[in-house]
């Protein structure tokens, strides 16, 4: 009975787990904590993620992971001056050490994550709530034919593909008449 019971953990555990990243956030005070906070905005950010089924090159049968399909973050403008997020001037470092990728936000739709965006404008003293896609993300699959085609988004490979990733948030933001450039950096690893 033992052995039997054994056994059943170690196929649930090598078959049936869900594979996932823990965040952290570099350059911080408190690396696991994922916020920052200055005299001019307080951010925090999560990872959204979709639940995915997928054939990876393990030895047996199809693996179950987590899609991380973007960074959410809600940012609150501190001061007293409207801020505006210029979309087309962030992007992402992705986790391959790429820069410069182009991004996409909440309200635009996949198939125009190329196009020109509208800014976002935060009043002075309220917050705002978005998630930032990097257009490298997406990809637009078919299944056995259009009738089960769907958007695939995914900002970082299976954790059983690569057990580190170190990935970046560059995010201008306009404040009053100035400019200040944030660079967020994160690192994904496996659990």
């Amino acid at each position: 009975m033992k052995k039997v019971v054994i056994m059943l953990l170690l196929f649930i555990f090598t078959t049936g787990c869900i594979a996932s990243y823990k965040f952290s956030m570099l350059k911080t005070a408190d690396p696991s904590r994922l916020n920052f906070s200055d005299d001019n905005i307080e951010i925090f950010f999560s990872f959204p993620t979709e639940f995915f089924v997928g054939n990876e090159p393990v030895t047996k049968g199809s693996l179950q992971y987590r899609q991380y399909t973007g960074i959410g973050f809600i940012m609150k403008n501190k001061t007293n001056e409207t801020m505006t997020i210029n979309w087309d001037k962030v992007s992402i470092k992705d986790w391959a050490g790429m820069s410069g990728k182009q991004v996409m936000h909440t309200g635009i739709k996949y198939n125009e994550c190329a196009n020109s965006k509208a800014v976002t404008t935060i009043p002075a003293k309220s917050q705002t709530n978005d998630i930032v896609i990097p257009c490298y993300a997406l990809e637009f699959k078919t299944f056995g034919g259009q009738a089960r085609a769907r958007w695939n988004v995914s900002m970082l490979p299976s954790p059983r593909q690569v057990s580190k990733a170190d990935f970046g948030l560059f995010m201008p933001l306009q404040i009053g008449n100035k400019t200040i450039e944030y660079n967020f950096e994160f690192q994904a690893i496996a659990n």
